[in-house]
């Protein structure tokens, strides 16, 4: 909702228009695969094991000590094993973990909020539970909450704001029990500012000593605002060369959003120099969000393409300069007409 002042003033009135936007963080509820255990079918008192070709569900397991079922224990005469929560499934994980990695993406600033229903069904078990939120990579935690189950259903919850680190990467779930916990039903919300700008910093650029590198972000403002806020933007570069006599990096208009940047190596080593290009975009009167992209810098622009697989074995390029030219021939005609082939038997 877009706020109007205006003022009376002896009969004339004044319209005065403020750039203010009264944009609120917007909860949405993010879309978790079988989140409530329920893609695989089973008949009552069946089980499947997680991550086994049987299985159908979104679910992974870590060590393959885990498994949905419905009701397997009261089939097995344990008639105070918990109903599920909702549906007729539910997950075990014995001392394992279970996860699944999600097509969306953290946003910076943003904040999540996971929960999942948990709840042991005997007396004398262990019942001790974890709950993480992880990246694509299902090792990298970024948040933990940890506790012990009851002996009915409850619902346990995590709350984690994304930082610029974990900006752009997908966003992993994984619960883990040390033995006889049951989990149903997870709910992932994220409540994020709709206003935020969207910053892609670009692609991963290979380049050579010297060589000009001009950069390609694509920025979307979304403040509602109007007129619209303003953006500014940050470039900086890590490392940045300064203090150091054997790198020059500089950066066109560091300010602006589409600058270029230039990567000087002053010894030629044959190693290839990677660059980390951060750039922060700000929405006035907001936190700026934040991305990156790398650049990896080699001695020449041979050793670059030789990265890129376009630089194709040729026997005529002796130097291994990527063009075949007279320095080439001259090496050749070093050893032109050489003949080291044995003369007569010799002893090994």
């Amino acid at each position: 909702m877009k706020k109007a002042l205006s003022s009376a003033i002896v009969g004339i009135v004044l319209a005065v228009f403020l750039p203010v936007s009264s944009a609120k963080a917007v909860q949405q509820e993010i879309t978790v695969p079988d989140a409530s255990f329920e893609d695989h079918v089973l008949a009552e008192g069946g089980y499947v094991d997680i991550g086994t070709a049987g299985y159908t569900g979104a679910w992974e397991s870590v060590s393959g000590d885990a498994w949905v079922d419905y009701g397997y224990w009261r089939a097995d005469g344990w008639p105070e094993d918990l109903y599920a929560h909702s549906g007729n499934n539910k997950a075990y994980p014995y001392e394992d973990y279970i996860y699944q990695i999600l097509d969306e993406t953290f946003i910076e600033g943003g904040t999540y909020t996971l929960s999942v229903w948990a709840g042991q069904p005997w007396v004398g078990y262990a019942s001790d539970w974890r709950l993480y939120l992880t990246t694509e990579d299902y090792t990298n935690e970024l948040i933990e909450t940890s506790g012990t189950a009851g002996l009915d259903w409850e619902q346990i919850s995590l709350e984690y704001t994304a930082t610029a680190a974990a900006h752009g990467k997908k966003i992993g779930i994984k619960i883990w029990s040390n033995e006889e916990v049951s989990f149903d039903d997870v709910t992932l919300t994220s409540l994020v500012d709709p206003t935020a700008p969207d910053v892609d910093a670009g692609d991963d650029m290979i380049t050579w000593s010297g060589r000009i590198v001009q950069l390609d972000p694509n920025v979307v403002n979304n403040d509602t605002a109007e007129p619209q806020g303003t953006l500014t933007y940050l470039w900086t570069a890590e490392p940045d060369g300064i203090g150091d006599p054997n790198l020059d990096v500089e950066i066109t208009s560091a300010d602006t959003e589409n600058p270029s940047v230039t990567i000087t190596k002053a010894v030629l080593s044959g190693n290839v120099t990677v660059i980390t290009m951060t750039l922060a975009v700000t929405l006035e009167g907001k936190d700026p969000v934040i991305d990156t992209m790398t650049i990896r810098v080699y001695d020449n622009s041979c050793l670059a393409a030789i990265d890129l697989g376009l630089a194709l074995f040729d026997p005529t390029d002796i130097d291994g300069d990527c063009i075949t030219n007279f320095t080439d021939f001259a090496l050749m005609v070093v050893t032109w007409l050489g003949d080291y082939s044995l003369t007569e038997p010799a002893a090994k």
